[in-house]
């Protein structure tokens, strides 16, 4: 996440696609097994990025 933080200009969006279990033992970090994601909130601020919506 951080990694596309950084790749999107300022006042872009980020659109993330993938299938995000709750939790998954074979995950490289104790953060991801427990699904939690390391993410510099301060920066995506900064860049002024937005999430486009999700469909419900």
């Amino acid at each position: 996440m951080n990694d596309l933080v950084a790749s999107v200009k300022a006042t872009g969006a980020i659109g993330v696609v993938g299938v995000f279990l709750p939790q998954d033992g074979g995950a490289p970090t104790e953060l991801t097994q427990q699904d939690k994601l390391p993410f510099e909130l301060g920066q995506f601020w900064l860049d002024s990025a937005s999430e486009p919506a999700r469909p419900t």
